[in-house]
C-alpha cells in the first residue's frame, strides 16, 4: 500500500482495568508480538517505571532485528507508552 496522507484512526473506549496505552512503529510488531509486549508492560507498570518499559522494548526489538536479519537493514523503532491512574 505504501505510505499515505490518510491517518488510521481506532477507538477503544477504557475501563477501570485499563492500566496502560502502547503505541508503536511497525518496527517494534514486526518482531514483538502483542503477548510479549502486554506482559513486559505489567512487569513495569506495576514498578510505575514507564521509561524503562520503553527503553526495554527498544532493546527487545533491537536484538531481535539483529538476530532475525543478517542484512544492515532495520526498520523504524519507535515506542510510546501512556500510564493511566
Amino acid at each position: 500500500m505504501g505510505v499515505t496522507w490518510q491517518p488510521d484512526i481506532t477507538e477503544y473506549y477504557l475501563n477501570k482495568n485499563s492500566k496502560y496505552m502502547v503505541i508503536c512503529s511497525d518496527g517494534i510488531w514486526e518482531v514483538l508480538n502483542n503477548e510479549f509486549v502486554r506482559d513486559l508492560g505489567n512487569i513495569y507498570y506495576k514498578k510505575g517505571q514507564v521509561d524503562v518499559f520503553c527503553d526495554k522494548l527498544k532493546d527487545m526489538a533491537i536484538l531481535n532485528w539483529n538476530s532475525k536479519y543478517t542484512s544492515y537493514y532495520r526498520d523504524d523503532i519507535t515506542v510510546v507508552c501512556v500510564y493511566f491512574s
